[in-house]
């Protein structure tokens, strides 16, 4: 690769004048993309994880964390099966 490309996940180390003292050395090949702190229409993780999110952690009444972790991967399991039928459909 000519030219590495990194999205930081909008922490501030890359920001900070260490960093970018040592890209500014070292750098050449790294190229930094900054997205915006919520960027849902770009990063579709974040779109997929909003309503799990919502309604299967914050406030959630499972007995346990093996049981939330269940429920999580039963409504993410579904949520990637509706999409696979749609893209092959398309």
């Amino acid at each position: 690769m000519r030219t590495i490309h990194v999205l930081p996940d909008n922490v501030i180390i890359p920001k900070s004048r260490v960093t970018l003292a040592w890209l500014a050395e070292h750098g050449a090949r790294l190229t930094l993309h900054f997205l915006p702190p919520y960027c849902p229409a770009e990063i579709r993780i974040e779109r997929l994880g909003l309503d799990p999110h919502a309604n299967l952690t914050r406030n959630h009444r499972a007995p346990s964390i093996a049981e939330l972790l269940a429920r999580v991967h039963r409504d993410l399991t579904a949520r990637f099966d509706i999409e696979r039928r749609v893209l092959w459909a398309a």
